[in-house]
């Protein structure tokens, strides 16, 4: 099974395999793309607020759309580059 850790060393590895040179990108590019990666599974918190897993909030609900990635990926987009 798939951890946060395994989602970030993904993200890295694709990021780097789309880079032309890995090395030239600045830090906060590889910890925004590990944390990018890893922030869908943020909702797993809820279980222990008592959000059901098969709730829009639950585990795999809302921050597992595409909508979100979208507007995640613009909000770091525009706010940290």
């Amino acid at each position: 099974m798939p951890s946060i850790f395994s989602h970030a060393i993904f993200a890295s590895a694709v990021g780097s395999a789309y880079t032309a040179e890995p090395m030239a990108m600045p830090v906060r590019y590889w910890v925004l793309t590990a944390a990018c990666a890893m922030l869908p599974d943020v909702d797993a918190i809820g279980f222990a607020f008592g959000v059901r897993y098969n709730s829009m909030l639950g585990h795999r609900g809302l921050t597992h759309s595409i909508a979100f990635a979208l507007l995640v990926g613009l909000a770091v987009g525009m706010f940290a580059f």
